[in-house]
């Protein structure tokens, strides 16, 4: 791996946030400061001027990952509305035989105090019940799908059949810049913890590949979550 200096690399974090080490700590010190005095109108002047200060990310715009992937199709669903992110998806309409089934490793129950999202987990109980209530309604798509198959239903109207819980597979691929915006919104804690484990997947190859760049990129997201 390349050493970077010092200079290269508080140019790198310069680019990512759109501006140097002196701005930065400088906005944070105002902050600091506002908050002292109870200042409100102006700490939402400084947050809204940072947020709003624009990065410099045509340097990482140029470079290119591509990922194999094998997910279940309802998480694909969430990754596929990212902008500026390609992704090539097996088709059911070309393919015959039964997908792979997607198993969660534990169920979760609804949350209290939001209309999306998730809460603990299920008792024990209920997860042998959801468990076995999962493994029936696969078992009832296999026979429904090689049933219409056998009946010469064409696989793209058969695949009506199938749940979106089944395994799908392909190729996803974006600029670093692109691929840290998916990264970055599926991290956060208010997104499907399927979706999650996906993006904690790609944010670790891109730490590997990418290992100074990337971190400018990354610099305040929560990447253990």
């Amino acid at each position: 791996t390349a050493i970077l200096s010092d200079k290269d690399q508080r140019l790198l974090k310069m680019l990512a946030r759109g501006m140097g080490d002196g701005e930065y700590q400088s906005v944070q010190r105002n902050i600091l400061l506002a908050a002292e005095k109870h200042d409100y109108a102006e700490i939402e002047r400084l947050l809204w001027k940072f947020r709003h200060t624009t990065p410099h990310l045509a340097p990482f715009g140029h470079n290119f990952i591509t990922f194999k992937f094998q997910a279940p199709v309802f998480v694909m669903r969430q990754i596929v509305k990212h902008e500026y992110v390609r992704i090539s998806e097996l088709s059911m309409r070309y393919v015959r035989g039964m997908p792979e089934y997607y198993r969660p490793k534990s169920w979760r129950a609804m949350a209290d105090d939001v209309k999306q999202g998730s809460g603990g987990d299920c008792d024990e109980s209920t997860h042998e019940w959801l468990n076995a209530s999962l493994e029936e309604s696969y078992n009832d798509d296999q026979y429904l799908y090689e049933d219409v198959l056998a009946e010469k239903l064409a696989p793209e109207q058969a695949r009506m059949f199938l749940r979106l819980c089944h395994m799908t597979q392909g190729h996803l691929s974006g600029s670093m810049d692109a691929i840290a915006g998916l990264v970055t919104k599926r991290l956060d804690t208010h997104a499907q913890e399927e979706t999650r484990e996906f993006a904690r997947q790609i944010e670790r190859h891109c730490r590997e590949i990418w290992p100074w760049s990337w971190p400018a990129l990354m610099e305040g997201v929560d990447v253990t979550t």
